[in-house]
């Protein structure tokens, strides 16, 4: 079963519970669905200039009968109400939307602010990667009619009971983008959601600290909380934080009342409602997949900046700005720290963009954005991960089949492949041997409709070397 079914399953639980008179349950999972439906409404109409309408019959169908949302335009902010229980996320240029927990007002969130210019150049003047202009080229070794059957395939829903929902998809070939295609309803100008592709983001945006000198994985994590006299998760490192190897306790199941749940849509801050974490295993001996851990590295980048306003601009300043990601938004939780672990928008293009910024071994331009070595660092394969399915906040394709079913078996593609990933089936796929960056994004509910490795395969084959 999906997690979006889960979702919503557990969703309706919590209301049906509620009508039982089991208050302190029913009250939560409530609070989590009306969170949940006003973040997505908010986000998709503001940041991906979506039709409201849209969003409720495809993000919310699974549960809209229980919820009534709406957007106030002049506020700038969605308000969604689910028995009784209501919840407002507010949109600010720059940051997309914050998603506020109950009982706090929109003046206690934290303050918006001038967004850091964009790059000088006008975008329809430079060539892809560096500019807009439009760069569809076929190099003479690839076949046209095998590639186009690779994205007709995605493109199409042969089972009316599974169904894909591939919303675009996009091939970068020895730089050239060589295939690109978007449902009905988008663009190239549509950001879409990452979902977990962020905590490859956030990969990012620790290593240009690295770079800098302001942190080294090797080291402790440094978390004031976890530093006190016979505190066990004082031995965790930065790199176990990385790995999804740092022992802590956290609940990664997406309905009702739980850890994930609760972090991304109940809470004002996310790091710190991980921080809290209780240590289950010992470090670095045990993988479990957390996006708890991604936003406790997120507050830990927050910390390195003496003030919030230049913390709130660095990703643009010190990355998207760099490699030309204009459409790039990061989302802050009511806190002001980026949800690392989930919310970010970019468009297909622009995420194209951050494939390229790891092929190019995160040189851009000639100039190094990541630290030498950060890039090997990010796709080494974590022993602690089943068969080193898992890297750096990146996926490796497992070397061997098992049971999990985030992961993924390949055994007839290259060994080299290493992938940003997104619920709903947002990936970026990076292929260094084959100077390649595939991109598809969407919002299939059931993992089984979408299978990767099977549209990898298709494009591949069109190359003819």
């Amino acid at each position: 079963m999906s997690t979006k079914k889960y979702i919503g399953i557990g969703l309706m639980l919590g209301f049906i519970a509620l009508l039982f008179f089991i208050y302190p349950i029913g009250k939560s999972s409530i609070s989590v669905l009306s969170g949940y439906s006003a973040k997505a409404a908010c986000s998709c109409v503001f940041v991906a200039h979506r039709e409201l309408q849209t969003v409720i019959d495809e993000e919310l169908a699974a549960y809209n009968a229980f919820i009534d949302v709406s957007i106030d335009k002049e506020g700038k902010k969605a308000i969604a109400i689910a028995a009784g229980t209501e919840r407002i996320a507010v949109y600010r240029e720059g940051l997309g939307c914050s998603l506020l927990p109950e009982g706090m007002s929109q003046a206690e969130e934290v303050a918006g602010f001038e967004p850091v210019d964009l790059p000088s150049e006008n975008p329809d003047s430079l060539q892809w990667p560096f500019g807009s202009m439009d760069t569809l080229a076929y190099p003479s070794s690839v076949n046209k009619e095998k590639l186009n059957a690779a994205f007709e395939k995605i493109f199409t829903e042969s089972n009316p009971e599974l169904l894909q929902n591939t919303r675009a998809a996009l091939v970068v070939y020895q730089d050239k983008i060589i295939g690109e295609r978007y449902a009905e309803g988008f663009d190239k100008s549509t950001p879409h959601l990452g979902w977990s592709m962020t905590k490859s983001v956030t990969n990012a945006l620790t290593g240009i600290l690295v770079g800098r000198g302001e942190l080294d994985v090797s080291e402790k994590a440094p978390i004031a909380e976890w530093e006190r006299a016979n505190d066990p998760r004082n031995a965790i490192s930065l790199d176990d934080l990385m790995r999804m190897s740092s022992g802590l306790d956290f609940e990664e199941v997406y309905f009702g009342d739980a850890d994930a749940t609760r972090m991304l849509f109940m809470e004002k801050s996310t790091g710190d409602y991980a921080i809290k974490s209780k240590l289950a295993h010992k470090p670095d001996t045990h993988w479990s997949y957390s996006s708890g851990t991604t936003n406790i590295i997120s507050k830990i980048i927050r910390d390195r900046f003496e003030s919030h306003s230049e913390y709130l601009r660095f990703p643009r300043k010190a990355l998207f700005n760099k490699i030309g990601m204009r459409s790039a938004q990061m989302e802050p939780d009511a806190g002001g720290t980026y949800v690392g672990s989930s919310f970010m928008y970019a468009t297909a293009r622009d995420w194209a963009r951050f494939g390229l910024l790891y092929l190019y071994d995160g040189v851009w331009a000639g100039e190094r954005i990541l630290p030498e070595g950060w890039v090997d660092y990010s796709r080494k394969r974590t022993p602690t991960s089943e068969h080193g399915l898992y890297s750096a906040q990146f996926w490796n394709a497992a070397t061997k089949k098992v049971g999990t079913p985030m992961s993924r078996y390949w055994p007839e593609l290259p060994e080299d492949i290493y992938y940003a990933s997104g619920f709903e089936g947002q990936q970026v796929v990076i292929i260094p041997s084959k100077d390649m960056v595939i991109v598809r994004l969407g919002l299939t509910a059931d993992r089984a409709a979408w299978d990767l490795g099977a549209f990898i395969k298709g494009v591949l084959e069109s190359i003819e070397e």
